[in-house]
Parts: C-alpha cells; structure tokens; sequence
C-alpha cells in the first residue's frame, strides 16, 4: 500500500502490482523489460496479459501521481 501525502490517500495493490512498482526503477526506460521481468517472477501468465495490466497499472498510477508518463516513480 502506497500513501500520497499530498492527498492523503492510499493506494491498494496487490501482489503483482507491488512487484509492478518495485520493478520500475530496473526497466523505466522500457515496458518490453518490465513485462519481462514480471513474466519472470510470474511465469505461468501469459506475456500479452501481463502487459495489459501492467499498461492499465501504470495508467492508474499516473492518474493518482504516482508516476510520470514515463513510468518512472514519483518522489510521493
């Protein structure tokens, strides 16, 4: 669980999306890699599953400014 001092808010996430967040910093300059790296961590799902949450994961952390449009981890 994240939480966003600004808004005082909490961010949930499940176990594959925290692995999500942790792995940003590893492969921000490519989402090919960070699906990568979760597909390792998690290797009975399938690639192109994995990249559609980890597209939609990475759409509702910016919206909550938790990211930049890059992926890359905000200071909050």
């Amino acid at each position: 669980m994240l939480f966003v001092p600004e808004t005082e808010v909490y961010y949930g996430m499940n176990v594959v999306a925290a692995s999500v967040w942790e792995l940003l910093p590893q492969a921000e300059e490519s989402l090919d890699k960070l699906c990568s790296l979760i597909q390792e961590r998690f290797p009975d799902a399938e690639l192109e599953q994995i990249r559609s949450d980890v597209v939609a994961l990475l759409d509702d952390l910016e919206r909550a400014g938790l990211t930049d449009a890059s992926g890359a981890q905000s200071a909050a």
